[in-house]
Formats: structure tokens, C-alpha cells, sequence
């Protein structure tokens, strides 16, 4: 009930659901004002006791208070669920790329949040009739709880904490990445050592223990070295146009080639790019696959250090600093 149809309009489901909440507001109220004019007039006067009055004003109170409140929850669902579920959507889509991962992972989030939202409806609904049948003991100890369980949720809602507990269970429901394996998140670039309950936590190759905010890990590129087959590493090389290009192809291809942990054969050759020409000078970029995910900081600087000597070796000049970058490459199993 509700829900929106294949290529319906969003504003048209927003406005048909609003127009289904006033008709039900407006007979709550109605019903309302007729209860208070019933005990203001006393139109019940005629029963002859005032205790039966009395009974039947708080019974309907409670009535109409119960009304209310099945109207709360059907307002949740139906306009509240779809903003949340649109505000957690990109972030869902971000982390994961399967379209039924997608579904079921906005389907539990959202479920969660039905699931709060009646949980406080039973405590309100326990609230609403505790005071004649439990007592006010009970009623009051209830009531306060649920004012302390708002204010809970709604200073949770202004802060990061709530935001973090919610990535941590997106983090651990996608299977991004899991403890062990490297990862670069943003301009962290390490190794998984803990997925917590608001941090996840990496340990950089130079060992020091970075800990990320989860609703940041969510925000951000997230690449996962551990979970592809092969790692391609390239390195621009930039040399002036008096340099054979061919010569400075083999002899890139030959570094790479001499690398330890670079692979070959098996469509694993290295291979080079022209990636720009300047004024003066011709930007070259050997690109060479690795299976060794934890070790491509070592791989790289090997076949910098490859390059920086056989290119002095054969007499030609590098032009410019050498850049370095890593990119994980899928391929199929």
C-alpha cells in the first residue's frame, strides 16, 4: 500500500500520499474537538452517574489517543521510510554494485528503522492505557523511558554516532573489504586491522594505525588490492623528442620485465602508453601487472630504481620527476 509504481512520478506518489494523510488527520481532530464537546456539555448527563461519564470520556480518549498513533506509524511508512531509505540509497549504491545486494541491504536498513519506530508505538500504546488498568507507577516509568529513548535517537540523529553505527553495518553487510586485506580508502593505504563499531581501522606500510570514521570509509573511493587477481602499476616517464621511441619502449618494457614480482606471459606482458606530448618532450608510461598486492610499494620502487639505472646506463635523460600510481585491476576468474 503505497508504493510507488514503475515510472510513476515521485512527486505525484508524494502528493497522492499526503492527500491520504489530511482526510485522517482532519477526522482525528474532528473526532477529537466531538469528545472534548461531549465532556465540556456533558451530553451524557442523561446515563445519571457521573463516574459512568467519566469512564466512557477516558475510554474514548484512549481511543482516539490509540488512533493517533496507528496514524504515526502509517505516516512513518509511507513518507517517512521512502526519505530515509533516499537518504541512505547513495551510500548503499557507492559500496555495492549488485542490484539484488542493493535491494535486500535497503530493504534491512529500512526495516530497522520500521522496526524502532514500533517498538516505541507498543511502549506509547502501553503508556496510553497503563494508567487505569497498571497503574501510575508503571505508566509514569514508562512514559519516561520513552521520553529518554527520543531524546536519545533524536541526539543521535544530530550527531555522527548514529551515522557511524549505521555505516558500520552497511561496511559489514556489503563485504567491501574485510580484516586483512590492503585497501586504500581515500589517502589511507594499508592493510585492514579492525572494521569497529565507528572506526575502521588500517595499518599504513610504514606501520602506524590510522583510524577512519565509518560514515567517512563510506563517502570515500575505497579500492581492495586482496580482491582482484592482478594489480596494474604504471609509472609516467617523460623524454625529449631526440630520444628513439621505440628504443625507450623495449627499454621500459625491459625494466619492468627484470622487476621482481612483475608478472609475464599469459596476457600479463608489460606494455607501454603515450599519455602526452608537450612542446618539448614525450610523456611515456609503462604499465605492468603484479599479483602481490601487499608488496606493491616494494614492486614499484624496484622498477623505479630499474628505470633510473638502465636508463643512465644507456645515456638518456629523464626529463622530469617520475610519478607513480597503482590501480586495481578485475579480471575474470
Amino acid at each position: 500500500m503505497g508504493a510507488r509504481t514503475s515510472g510513476e512520478p515521485a512527486g505525484k506518489v508524494k502528493g497522492r500520499e499526503v492527500l491520504w494523510v489530511i482526510p485522517r488527520v482532519v477526522l482525528l481532530v474532528l473526532l477529537q474537538f466531538s469528545l472534548d464537546a461531549v465532556n465540556r456539555f456533558r451530553w451524557l448527563a442523561f446515563l445519571g452517574s457521573e463516574e459512568l461519564e467519566n469512564l466512557i470520556f477516558s475510554f474514548s480518549q484512549k481511543v482516539i489517543l490509540t488512533l493517533y498513533l496507528l496514524l504515526f506509524l502509517n505516516v512513518f511508512r509511507r513518507l517517512v521510510m521512502p526519505f530515509i531509505a533516499g537518504l541512505f540509497r547513495p551510500m548503499v549504491y557507492k559500496l555495492t554494485t549488485d542490484p539484488r545486494s542493493r535491494s535486500n541491504n535497503l530493504s534491512r536498513l529500512t526495516s530497522y528503522f520500521m522496526i524502532a519506530a514500533n517498538l516505541m508505538a507498543f511502549v506509547a500504546l502501553i503508556n496510553i492505557w497503563a494508567y487505569s488498568y497498571v497503574g501510575v507507577w508503571l505508566a509514569g516509568t514508562l512514559g519516561t523511558g520513552v521520553a529518554i529513548s527520543l531524546t536519545f535517537i533524536l541526539g543521535l540523529f544530530t550527531s555522527s554516532v548514529l551515522g557511524n553505527v549505521l555505516a558500520y553495518w552497511v561496511l559489514n553487510n556489503v563485504m567491501e573489504f574485510e580484516v586483512g586485506d590492503r585497501v586504500q580508502i581515500g589517502e589511507a593505504y594499508g592493510d585492514v586491522v579492525n572494521v569497529g563499531l565507528f572506526f575502521t581501522r588500517i595499518r599504513t606500510i610504514k606501520e602506524e594505525t590510522v583510524s577512519i570514521p565509518n560514515l567517512l570509509v563510506t563517502g570515500s573511493e575505497i579500492k581492495n588490492f586482496s580482491s582482484v587477481e592482478a594489480v596494474l602499476i604504471h609509472v609516467p616517464v617523460t623524454l625529449g623528442y631526440d630520444t628513439e621511441k621505440e628504443r625507450a619502449r623495449a627499454l621500459l618494457i625491459q625494466c619492468a620485465e627484470a622487476t621482481e614480482g612483475v608478472l609475464r606471459g599469459e596476457g600479463r606482458e608489460p606494455f607501454v602508453l603515450f599519455t602526452e606530448l608537450d612542446k618539448y618532450t614525450v610523456t611515456y608510461e609503462i604499465n605492468a601487472y603484479t599479483d602481490r598486492a601487499d608488496e606493491i610499494v616494494n614492486i614499484r620502487s624496484r622498477l623505479i630504481d630499474g628505470i633510473l639505472t638502465e636508463f643512465e646506463r644507456a645515456g638518456i635523460k629523464l626529463l622530469s620527476p617520475t610519478f607513480v600510481s597503482v590501480e586495481g585491476l578485475k579480471t575474470p576468474m
